[in-house]
């Protein structure tokens, strides 16, 4: 059957497809018997109904199939933006974690900058939590794991705690 669809395709195109489809479907239907008791014109006419009908049966299951298409697209959109979100969460903790590990040993030259680093990292990181959180929720879960971090982070939690609740955050994502 699939060599007689592939040739069949390959000789005549989409028409060969479609007229073969309709013999199929329609070869048995006009030798009912109703269609000997209804006027030719009105057969016609039925014909038409049931060619129509058939098409928008096809329509409406192609036009569901691309639909159904684009919302997984866009669902999948949506979590490897959170992933990219977490993962630039993750490295911003990093670099936080970095500068103030190096604030905290002392005798630094360029503590400024050591000190601007950390409060830049901080700033980004918390409009990146509130983005997450807006989009997720409070009450998600992964509202509650960004929620978990940042507020260990800002508490000024140990690295250890800090770094185990992103580990949950991104398990999560």
């Amino acid at each position: 059957m699939e060599k007689f669809w592939k040739s069949a395709l390959a000789v005549g195109g989409v028409a060969t497809v479609g007229a073969f489809v309709f013999w199929s479907l329609y070869k048995e239907w006009l030798s009912l018997p109703i269609f000997s008791k209804i006027p030719p014109n009105e057969t016609f006419e039925i014909m038409r109904l049931f060619l129509f009908l058939t098409f928008l049966s096809l329509l409406i299951l192609v036009v569901a199939y691309f639909r159904r298409d684009n919302n997984l697209s866009t669902e999948r959109g949506a979590i490897s933006k959170q992933r990219e979100d977490v993962e630039q969460l993750e490295q911003l903790f990093q670099t936080a974690a970095y500068n103030a590990d190096i604030l905290a040993k002392g005798g630094q030259i360029d503590e400024t900058l050591h000190v601007q680093r950390f409060k830049d990292a901080s700033s980004k990181m918390h409009e990146i939590a509130t983005l997450l959180l807006e989009r997720n929720g409070p009450d998600s879960p992964i509202g509650v794991a960004v929620a978990a971090f940042y507020n260990a982070f800002r508490e000024k939690e140990s690295l250890t705690v800090c770094r185990a609740r992103m580990d949950n955050l991104k398990r999560l994502v």
